[in-house]
């Protein structure tokens, strides 16, 4: 039987203790229960394994050994260990400047429904270029948020 759990509801951040009582379950146990982890509470584990002295080798090793698939890759352990070791403190992720990136607004996705109702034979390239969206953008929009697909060189719902 599989079990699905966030490891954020059992660790607390501050707290090594807690983090090293259930860090020590979740190496016991981590056979039995498929577990699901945020990308911070992931640097967290890795933080207190840095921490604790564990190689690099060794922390990639626990990691893959309990989170299987879920698992960060080799390269991702070892940045965030060197993170760790120049003496990075926190586990969430640095702010970033400006506002959030964010294109796929409904006035967007209004602007394509009409220009694809208007004519199914449009391309993504013209639409882009036409709302000045980029391609990737555009594509995501006619095929995620409408949920058009091309078929015959026609734009079909």
């Amino acid at each position: 039987m599989h079990l699905a759990y966030s490891v954020g509801s059992l660790l607390h951040y501050n707290d090594f203790s807690t983090i090293n009582l259930y860090v020590t379950l979740f190496w016991l146990l981590g056979n039995a229960f498929v577990i699901v982890c945020s990308h911070n509470e992931k640097r967290v584990v890795i933080k207190y394994l840095t921490l604790k002295g564990l190689s690099a080798a060794e922390i990639s090793g626990e990691l893959n050994s309990v989170l299987a698939d879920n698992a960060p890759s080799d390269a991702t352990i070892y940045r965030r260990i060197a993170a760790f070791q120049r003496g990075r403190k926190l586990t969430e992720d640095e702010h970033r400047s400006g506002p959030p990136v964010d294109v796929c607004t409904d006035e967007n996705v209004r602007h394509v429904n009409d220009m694809i109702t208007t004519d199914r034979r449009l391309t993504v390239r013209y639409v882009a270029a036409y709302l000045k969206l980029s391609y990737g953008t555009t594509h995501l929009v006619i095929t995620n948020a409408l949920g058009f697909n091309k078929v015959c060189a026609r734009w079909v719902p």
